[in-house]
């Protein structure tokens, strides 16, 4: 062996001169070419004659889809072997090298993905293909005979240790042999894979781990039965070793191509091939007759089956004989027909082709083409009707394969059209094919079944990650890529040009579909609808209307769009999808098709139709645009915006669809908010300053039973002595809280809810030096408090107006809960452990600054992950934890007393209908707000219902912090004992000067003195707040306000983006009467939901260590008669509900309803917008199940699946914060699909 190179592998074509006519006929296949060599005859310059060029890549093989490349001079001339002498003045050698060897004085070769390799020897090799594969008696492979002379390995061990087991894997490749030369072939395509005994594989060698070592050998058998005779050792001598049987054999290592492999050669780790994909069909025609023109060509008549295509040079027509999945034969166009050129309505076109010559059973030679010749049955018809129906019954079909080609020059212009171009109806195929028409005739886009996927065919393989649902290659209820219909579209419904949103546009009419290459060659590509194409009556109804009607102009059409150009669908080198359009000023570059066609609508006689009905809904979010559903709705009057001057009114502004801390990407990503640690401080220099009273964003209502209202920061008042607790020597429980706003983070934005408490420190008292003291054992828990303390000062009396809403007594009841229709808690999350039964060190080595480096903080023993040593899910607490149901925050004082009602601030709309509401000229924007004040009876409006207990979320809910410390022993530590002092007091701030309430302190405290009274987990006061003892050993009470100083690290680990609700009759929010039955709103009956959901990409390929969990919830009916505080005229109704995140953040709330339905009261919950509520779940087929719904209904009714009529998700994204930087898990697109079946 001298010399490996690598390229790209083409037949090769030249012209010769046959009975007077100028051919295409094939020159040599398999020919190793450099990528320099151009197609000099693409869209842009396809009228250039061949005498203008040298090089012109023809369609790919149909069989193998191996490119075909035409050298356009006559084979033998000079100037033909000069320009075949070119193909390989850029091929690339392989350099000889071996495993293990030093990188950096010799590199690897990277040889591309998809490339090619032709080895070649020092003499002409005695064997030929037959030495590697068996044949049939037409030449066609039927076997595999050697697998050993040569192999392409993939090295999965160390090939240069003595264990030669485990070391490779072999790849499969198609072996070619021409005098000195092998050619080795990893790329399988079309029928390779069959014919090959292996897989098609279109990527060729597997991808390179790295940038730096070999990870590929061509391994050449010096030894052994199969090996080729007369082979010798590597004239270099060093590079020889095994193959994968072991065999002494002449070897070179490479490295394949990498994903971030780039340069002139490479694009990705492929070939950077400058051909481009391009589509091609093939469609249905029948051969109707063969004449002989000489010994080398026939002439061939084939009738097109009332397609219109214009039949080209190098088109390629397959041969099949009755119902033979098998063809005879395929022939290639050996020159343009003359019959249809420019005509592509020409139904029989004469086509010169080669001789196909077979065998008889007796070994002597057979006209193929003659012995199928359908004229020469008596019976053939004359032209006309009847020989049509004849050449349908009896005639060989001829499936023509062709490349598509948008716009082309006319030989002769037709008045002013000057251009014409295929029809991209006959590049489109459906599997199962369509049904014949009522004639018998099959028509390639009608009758096609709702159940069916369409095929796209390409002429090489495509990158599949460019093939993107929604985006790239998608279905859709009409063409929503026309620039003309969407001008009209915008102007019918009076909308502002400028600020038309065309996404908006696209989603009710998106059918999610999955992608799959068909057979592995990457060049025929399955798009299948999820749940199928949309139909019912109505659509039968309509279609039986329009029959008469032409095609473009009858309704209920689908319509499969293809997207190129730079975002769009590519080859494997990054090239875009060629629609071959001749480039002329004045008209648009053609970087999209879509092809439109119709499902099978036919009824028989007796109103039995071909396809049941299939009624199905698709809600798509492509996170192209923040507001892309259908709030507002395009289709609804009032909800869109007009042009300038007018203003919009309030329905018709932009309403985000997801609530959550998401970024959107050019790209058309949603990405989870970045992995970040922040620090917050509680203390006298680094809290925020209340705002004003009279803003939106208050701290207190204005007035409480009409007196003004003052507040202060909660930190600001310094306490001028320390504090022991909780680190006292002789124990301590002690509960504390700090809100939101004490911390310094936003009340709405959702960057700053669902953190992760990795870490606290405590602040020593601020003017004391720092002693070592050591307690042997603190632990700390932390949770939601289940109340909010609301220091809001009367101007009047100087005094707290909510002086009850602190914390209370009872320890267990600090922790946020939700109790039940009995009065018993029905939910109350476990603390978290943050630290158990720790050693807490103080030394003031440790002591750190805040980020002012004014104030001292101490850190806390280290937070430990829970999920280890316990059933928690997190390994930090998650504060403001939006998954969390729980609800609390009652303030004490009725909701009459407020003013302004609700004044806690929320970015959820409360019950409230809309965010925005009016006229255009009067807009009115309401924030949302947390019903922190007493509940009343929804029967009377009455205050005293004590069950409902708090109706303030999670994320308003303080932090509680529930400090342990046990006693200190004398003899502990055990290694040198030590007795705490607890000389180190706490700096802390009143919230209120004027009273020691609100109380955001309880505690219970042991004492030291002449008569010690220790207190541990066993002792009474461990559940009761029963206070301590002043240094004189005066009991203090076990609730104040002490506010302490704290410095926490939060960690932003995981994003909670929820979307609104969904009505499941009418998910696209449609209006009456129905436009269009395939958008809604549906009629239903009695059948229920069957939900499926995709992401694009699949969540497999989500970066390692990030994950996005989908959750979906139900919803009963709206319940509008319910008394929650009053908002006005806003209110929440059938038209304002669906698709707003911002009733869906805040739809668990839920309130005790005393109702009466049916002649008893309902004993139940009711929600803030809806009668009945599930909870979320992973299996949205739960939502469809009665079983799982009637969990969520009360005693005296019920919840089936029926009653369910909306639903909403939310994904929770959670990064990688392990990762160097952090990692942030992103998604093109969501698809929720559901078809109405009746289910037992």
């Amino acid at each position: 062996m001298t010399a490996i190179h690598q390229g790209k592998l083409v037949d090769v074509y030249g012209l010769t001169t046959e009975d007077g006519k100028v051919v295409t006929t094939l020159f040599r296949n398999d020919v190793l070419v450099g990528l320099d060599i151009p197609d000099e005859r693409d869209a842009s310059t396809a009228e250039r004659r061949d005498e203008e060029i040298v090089y012109d890549y023809l369609s790919a093989n149909a069989d193998t889809l191996q490119p075909r490349l035409l050298i356009t001079r006559q084979i033998g001339s000079q100037e033909f072997n000069e320009a075949f002498a070119n193909l390989d003045a850029n091929v690339r050698l392989v350099s000889p090298n071996q495993f293990g060897r030093n990188t950096a004085q010799a590199p690897y070769t990277i040889v591309p993905r998809n490339a090619a390799l032709r080895v070649t020897f020092s003499g002409k090799l005695p064997i030929d293909d037959s030495f590697f594969y068996e044949f049939d008696q037409d030449g066609r492979v039927i076997g595999v005979k050697n697998t050993e002379a040569i192999q392409l390995l993939k090295i999965v061990g160390d090939p240069n240790d003595q264990k030669y087991d485990g070391d490779f894997q072999r790849l499969d490749a198609r072996i070619k042999v021409r005098d000195n030369t092998i050619i080795v072939d990893p790329v399988l395509l079309g029928t390779e894979g069959l014919r090959y005994g292996a897989r098609n594989n279109a990527g060729g060698l597997p991808a390179a781990p790295d940038q730096r070592g070999a990870n590929i050998r061509l391994a050449v058998a010096l030894e052994g039965p199969l090996a080729i005779p007369g082979i010798k050792a590597d004239s270099i001598g060093s590079l020889s070793g095994r193959n994968n049987d072991s065999r002494p054999s002449v070897i070179r290592d490479f490295r394949s191509g990498n994903e971030n492999d780039n340069s002139v050669d490479l694009a990705r780790g492929f070939l950077r091939d400058p051909q481009p994909p391009r589509l091609i069909g093939e469609m249905l025609m029948y051969l109707e007759k063969v004449e002989e023109v000489g010994p080398t060509a026939k002439l061939i008549t084939i009738w097109k089956n009332d397609i219109e295509h214009e039949i080209d040079r190098g088109d390629l027509l397959r041969l099949f004989a009755g119902q033979s999945a098998t063809p005879l034969a395929s022939l290639e166009v050996l020159q343009d027909p003359a019959d249809d050129l420019g005509n592509p309505a020409v139904q029989h076109v004469r086509v010169l082709v080669r001789p196909v010559v077979g065998k008889n059973p007796d070994g002597s030679p057979r006209d193929v083409l003659e012995a199928i010749d359908p004229s020469n049955d008596p019976n053939f018809p004359d032209a006309g009707p009847l020989r049509s129906e004849f050449l349908r019954k009896y005639a060989p079909k001829a499936v023509l394969v062709a490349e598509y080609t948008h716009r082309r020059l006319r030989p002769v212009p037709k008045g002013n059209d000057l251009y014409y171009g295929d029809d991209p109806r006959n590049f489109l195929s459906f599997n199962p094919t369509p049904l014949p028409d009522d004639n018998g005739v099959v028509i390639a886009n009608e009758n096609v079944s709702p159940f069916a996927g369409a095929v796209v065919r390409f002429n090489k393989p495509v990158d599949m990650s460019t093939l993107i649902a929604l985006d790239t290659v998608f279905f859709a209820t009409r063409n929503v890529l026309d620039s003309e219909a969407i001008n009209q579209f915008v102007k019918d419904r009076n909308i502002d040009p400028f600020k038309f949103n065309r996404e908006k546009f696209k989603t009710p009419h998106l059918i999610h579909s999955r992608i799959g290459d068909e057979d592995g060659s990457q060049t025929a590509i399955r798009v299948q609808p999820t749940l199928g194409f949309y139909l019912d009556q109505a659509m039968r109804d309509q279609a039986e209307l329009d029959k008469t009607k032409p095609f473009s102009e009858r309704k209920y059409h689908y319509f499969l769009h293809l997207v190129s150009g730079l975002d769009g669908i590519a080859d494997l080198s990054g090239n875009p999808l060629d629609f071959q359009a001749l480039q002329v000023p004045g008209l648009d570059v053609v970087d999209k098709l879509v092809m439109e066609f119709a499902i099978d609508t036919r009824e028989s006689s007796s109103k039995v139709p071909r396809y049941e009905d299939n009624l199905v809904a698709y809600v798509v979010r492509r996170f192209a645009h923040t507001d892309e559903d259908e709030r507002p709705c395009l289709y609804r009057s009032g909800e869109t915006i007009p042009p300038a001057p007018t203003l919009p009114p309030g329905d018709a502004l932009q309403s985000d669809d997801f609530f959550g801390p998401v970024s959107y990407l050019p790209s058309g990503e949603m990405v989870a908010r970045p992995a970040a640690r922040v620090t917050k401080v509680v203390d006298n220099i680094n809290q925020i300053g209340a705002p004003p009273q009279n803003t939106p964003l208050q701290w207190c209502p204005q007035t409480v039973s009409g007196q003004v209202q003052v507040v202060f920061q909660t930190a600001a008042t310094v306490f001028g002595a320390p504090i022991q607790n909780p680190l006292n020597p002789y124990g301590c429980r002690l509960q504390t809280v700090w809100r939101e706003i004490d911390m310094s983070l936003s009340r709405t934005d959702p960057l700053d809810f669902n953190l992760d408490v990795e870490q606290m420190y405590w602040a020593p008292f601020a003017t004391s030096a720092i002693y070592f003291d050591e307690f042997d054992q603190v632990s700390l828990f932390l949770g939601h408090s289940e109340f909010r303390p609301e220091p809001c000062i009367s101007t009047a009396a100087a005094f707290p107006s909510m002086p009850s809403s602190g914390l209370k007594v009872t320890f267990t009841g600090n922790y946020a809960h939700n109790q039940g229709t009995d009065n018993r808690v029905e939910r109350q999350p476990a603390p978290h452990p943050a630290y158990v039964d720790a050693v807490l060190s103080i030394s003031a080595k440790d002591a750190i600054l805040e980020p002012n480096a004014v104030n001292r903080f101490l850190p806390l023993p280290k937070f430990i992950d829970a999920s280890k040593s316990s059933n928690l899910k997190n390994p930090y607490f998650v504060w403001r934890d939006e998954q969390e149901t729980v609800q609390g925050g009652v303030s004490g004082i009725t909701p009459q007393s407020f003013a302004p009602y609700p004044y806690l601030l929320s970015p959820f709309l409360s019950g409230m209908g809309r965010r925005i509401t009016g006229p255009s000229n009067n807009l009115t924007y309401q924030n949302g707000g947390w019903y922190n004040g007493t509940n009343r009876y929804l029967s009377s409006g009455g205050n005293g219902d004590a069950i409902t207990d708090g109706l303030v979320g999670t994320i308003a809910l303080p932090l509680l912090a529930d400090f342990w410390t046990y006693p200190d022993s004398p003899q502990k530590p055990t290694n040198d004992p030590f007795l705490a002092s607890g000389i180190n007091g706490w700096q802390i701030s009143l919230a209120v000067t004027s009273s020691p309430r609100p109380d955001f302190r309880a505690y219970s405290a042991g004492r030291g003195g002449s008569q010690p009274s220790p207190i541990d987990p066993t002792h009474a006061n461990w559940r009761t707040a029963s206070g301590g003892f002043t240094p004189t050993g005066q009991g203090t009470t076990g609730l104040d306000n002490s506010v302490y100083w704290i410095m926490a690290d939060f960690l932003k680990r995981t994003a909670v983006v929820t979307a609104g609700f969904v009505e499941i009759s009418n998910p696209h929010r449609m209006p009456t009467p129905v436009e269009d039955p395939r958008l809604g709103p549906y009629t239903v009956g009695d059948r229920l939901p069957d939900y499926s959901y995709d992401f694009e990409p699949p969540l497999a390929q989500l970066p390692s260590g990030t994950s996005v969990i989908t959750e979906f919830r139900g919803a009963g009916r709206l319940d509008s008669t319910s008394v929650w505080p009053v908002v006005g005229t806003n209110t929440n109704d059938a038209t304002t509900f669906p698709l707003d995140p911002l009733k869906a953040g805040d739809a668990h709330i839920k309130h005790y309803d005393d109702r009466q339905v049916g002649g008893k009261p309902r004993t139940w919950w009711m929600y803030m917008y809806n009668r009945n509520l599930t909870d979320y779940t992973e299996k949205p087929n739960d939502l469809a199940d009665s079983a799982f719904t009637n969990r969520f209904s009360g005693p005296f009714e019920a919840f089936d699946a029926k009653d369910v009529q909306y639903f909403n998700w939310r994904f929770i994204m959670k990064n990688n914060v392990e990762a160097d930087p952090p990692v942030s898990p992103k998604v093109e697109s969501f698809a929720i699909s559901y078809r109405f079946i009746t289910k037992n």
